[in-house]
């Protein structure tokens, strides 16, 4: 705020008869000397070099400091929230540390990525079969059809189509554990059906079986002899051995089965001669499993000898 010291000065004037006192502008010497237009007057004297003979203070530390290190130019007030926040702080410093590190992992891992694919590209590229060269493919094709016909063929001959392992599986299904079944005689033949489909041909598997039962095993046996009965039997054979030919839900595959029995003429529980004497009943069972020639299972007819090499 500006006051007027015009009065002030000229009563000065009058009372001290040839003293200096003038009205001076600070702003105009503060602008003649390029400092701030606010800085405060009386820093003014940072700035005069003053006769040490008549102001013997002006030599001592406090002003000679006050000169040299220029403290009228220092800001002492304590910086503001914005000029803080121009300034990286402590977690921007571990940031930043952090962020090198990180630098430096990503640098290793994509030279090592860039490594590998090198690696991985040179072995391909020394492989047999980059470097392979096409020559004569007709014949190598011809080759190959041969020797791929040949492994099918015997493929096809060598299917688990009736192991006598799994057959015996079927013939001890047929027998429940209680004894109520005793068996006499087991065949089992396999035949060339007449059917024949392109080169495969179909055939036929049967099982005759023969034996004595009581009236429990009778009732077994005729649990069996239904065409739901067989198909079930069969299915748990393939289930427990894992030999497809004995799945019967196959198209074209059939399962057929018929039981026959009648008294047994040697019965005897006195003096039996055989273990069969003891059974009243004796039976044959006969069970007929077809393949047709467009089944999976069906034998490849062509001569062996054709698909040599």
């Amino acid at each position: 705020v500006k006051h007027d010291v015009a009065g002030i000065i000229v009563s000065l004037q009058s009372t001290r008869m040839g003293s200096d006192s003038v009205l001076v502008e600070s702003g105009e010497i503060l602008k003649s000397k390029s400092l701030p237009l606010d800085l405060p007057v009386e820093m003014l004297v940072a700035t005069e070099g003053l006769d040490t003979e008549a102001y013997p203070l002006a030599d001592n530390a406090t002003f000679s400091a006050f000169r040299e290190e220029l403290w009228h130019l220092q800001d002492f007030l304590a910086p503001d929230q914005d000029e803080l926040d121009m300034l990286p702080g402590r977690d921007d410093m571990k940031l930043l540390k952090i962020s090198r590190l990180a630098k430096l992992a990503a640098i290793i891992l994509l030279t090592g990525v860039l490594a590998y694919a090198g690696l991985t590209i040179t072995s391909k590229t020394r492989s047999e079969a980059w470097n392979f060269k096409a020559q004569k493919n007709q014949a190598s094709a011809i080759t190959l059809r041969t020797e791929l016909k040949r492994y099918e063929h015997w493929n096809n001959l060598l299917q688990d189509r009736s192991k006598a392992w799994v057959s015996m599986e079927l013939i001890a299904r047929l027998t429940p554990p209680d004894g109520s079944v005793i068996l006499k005689d087991v065949k089992h033949n396999v035949n060339q059906r007449r059917e024949q489909k392109g080169n495969k041909i179909g055939f036929a598997k049967e099982w005759s079986v023969s034996g004595f039962s009581n009236e429990k095993g009778l009732e077994h046996l005729e649990s069996l002899s239904t065409r739901d009965g067989v198909k079930s039997l069969f299915r748990d054979v393939a289930m427990a051995t894992g030999n497809a030919a004995y799945i019967p839900d196959v198209n074209q595959r059939d399962v057929t089965v018929s039981l026959r029995q009648r008294p047994n003429p040697n019965y005897n529980t006195v003096t039996p001669k055989n273990p069969g004497d003891m059974y009243r009943r004796a039976f044959t069972m006969t069970i007929s499993q077809k393949f047709s020639g467009q089944d999976e299972m069906a034998i490849a007819g062509a001569n062996p000898s054709k698909l040599q090499r």
